[in-house]
């Protein structure tokens, strides 16, 4: 298993952990579609993107990698007045989980970078609320599952 699906992993593990209120729901791993059902609000991780520094250049045998991981809150409604008070419990729990972890050792950095909010009009309305996670690593050049 990639050392990025163990971060991935264990930031679902600390975002489900008890003490979790009970207006915010467990994340998953699976990402919502639109035109999939949303009967309830999803905290939903992913992968956003990962450079990669080769330290040594070309020839080097260590990647530095900067990953960006999603925790995206997201609700569905007929109406988007409520939606900012159903958001903000689910934000503010991802901070408070996660705002000062170093994910049991697996990566170097792990901090927030920054919120961003959408929404979407199709049958309903969709309304997201995404926190950005810079994550610093270092794996073996070829080997995501060998950490350095």
């Amino acid at each position: 298993m990639s050392l990025r699906k163990d971060i991935r992993d264990r930031v679902l593990l600390e975002l489900n952990a008890a003490p979790r209120p009970d207006d915010v729901p467990a994340a998953t791993g699976r990402r919502w579609s639109p035109g999939m059902e949303m009967p309830e609000p999803i905290i939903q991780i992913f992968c956003i993107e990962e450079p990669v520094n080769i330290v040594g250049g070309r020839s080097g045998a260590v990647a530095n990698r900067g990953l960006q991981l999603a925790v995206q809150c997201m609700v569905s409604t007929s109406t988007p007045a409520i939606s900012d008070d159903v958001l903000e419990p689910m934000l503010e729990h991802v901070i408070q989980r996660l705002g000062d972890t170093k994910l049991n050792g697996l990566v170097t950095s792990f901090q927030e970078e920054r919120t961003t909010w959408e929404v979407a009009k199709v049958d309903r309305y969709y309304l997201s609320a995404m926190v950005i996670f810079g994550v610093d690593y270092q794996t073996k050049r070829n080997n995501l599952s060998a950490k350095q």
